[in-house]
C-alpha cells in the first residue's frame, strides 16, 4: 500500500495504491474510498490494473496541507472480493500529508566566530512547530560533548525558539547546536517531523 501506514510529510499530488496477492474484483470507487479527517469521501477516479493486481486512487484535486487522510478498501460478496468470489476483509490505513517544517534562520549562524559568551542561541521555523524543549535544543561543547544547561523558549508567538544558558559560554571555545526532530520530538502541529539540524560556532574572548 502506497502511501504507507502512518507515512507523514505526503505530497499532496500523490495518488493512493494497494497491490493484492491475488486478482480480485469489485474494486469501483464506492470500493476503494478516501476520506479526510473530518470524515468526508475526497473526489477520486479508482483504476485496476489486471496485470500488477495494483487498484489505484486519483484524487480529482490535491490533497490539502498538513491533513490526515485515512484509506479503505472495502472488502464483501458484493464489494471487493477474490476472482472465485471469496470476499476480502475489509482494511484502513491513515497518512498524513506535509509539506515537513523547515528552519529559516540560526543564530549565531553556522561556522560563526567571535560569538559573545553571553548571547543567546536561535533558531526559527517557517511554520509552527512543538516538541521543542532542552532535551531537543541543546549546545555541546563540541571538543567534551558536555552539555550546556540552558532554558529553552518560545519567542511570543512567534516560530523562533531560544535556547538561553545558564552561565556565560567558555571563551575561545567551539560549539555544537542541534535540533532534533522527529515523531517525538519537534514535529509541525499536524505532526509531520522536523528533518533536524546541527551547526557550529566559535566564541571570542568576551
Amino acid at each position: 500500500m502506497t502511501p504507507k501506514t502512518d507515512a507523514t510529510v505526503v505530497s499532496a499530488g500523490t495518488n493512493v495504491t494497494a497491490t493484492f496477492s491475488a486478482a480480485v474484483q469489485g474494486v469501483t470507487g464506492g470500493t476503494f474510498v478516501l476520506r479526510n479527517a473530518a470524515g468526508s469521501t475526497v473526489p477520486a477516479t479508482v483504476s485496476w490494473n489486471a496485470s500488477t493486481r495494483t487498484a489505484t486512487l486519483d484524487p480529482d484535486a490535491g490533497l490539502a496541507a498538513d491533513t490526515r487522510y485515512t484509506a479503505t478498501l472495502v472488502g464483501g460478496t458484493s464489494a471487493i472480493r477474490g476472482s472465485e468470489g471469496t470476499p476480502l476483509a475489509s482494511i484502513s490505513w491513515s497518512f498524513l500529508t506535509g509539506p515537513a517544517p523547515v528552519a529559516t534562520s540560526t543564530i549565531p549562524g553556522s561556522n560563526a566566530l567571535l560569538v559573545r559568551r553571553t548571547n543567546n542561541i536561535s533558531v526559527a521555523f517557517n511554520e509552527a512547530v512543538q516538541g521543542v524543549s532542552g532535551a531537543t535544543f541543546t549546545v555541546r561543547n563540541a571538543a567534551t560533548g558536555a552539555v550546556v544547561p540552558a532554558s529553552v523558549y518560545r519567542n511570543g508567538s512567534t516560530n523562533q525558539w531560544v535556547l538561553d544558558p545558564q552561565q556565560s559560554l567558555s571563551a575561545r571555545t567551539k560549539y555544537t547546536v542541534t535540533v532534533t526532530g522527529g515523531a517525538a520530538a519537534v514535529r509541525d502541529l499536524a505532526g509531520n517531523p522536523f528533518a533536524g539540524r546541527t551547526w557550529q560556532f566559535t566564541t571570542g574572548s568576551f
